[in-house]
């Protein structure tokens, strides 16, 4: 039992160390490229969430989320 225990504190303080080295390089200050931009990904294979028209142009709710963002 003591052994049982002792493996399973062991396997939990590898994976809190995994945890805080797996961050470490972790930035919350990402700069822009260009002041007031604002970029994201999109899957236009994923209708309603986003789609495109016979035209090219991208449609869905994840478009007009992205185009409704404030300025800041």
């Amino acid at each position: 039992m003591k052994r049982l225990v002792g493996v399973l504190c062991l396997l939990g303080l590898l994976a809190a160390l995994l945890a805080v080295v797996g961050s470490a390089g972790a930035s919350r200050d990402v700069k822009s490229p260009v002041k007031g931009s604002f970029k994201y990904c999109d899957d236009p294979t994923f209708p309603p969430m986003e789609s495109k028209t016979t035209s090219g142009k991208p449609v869905g709710f994840d478009i007009d989320m992205a185009s409704a963002r404030p300025s800041s």
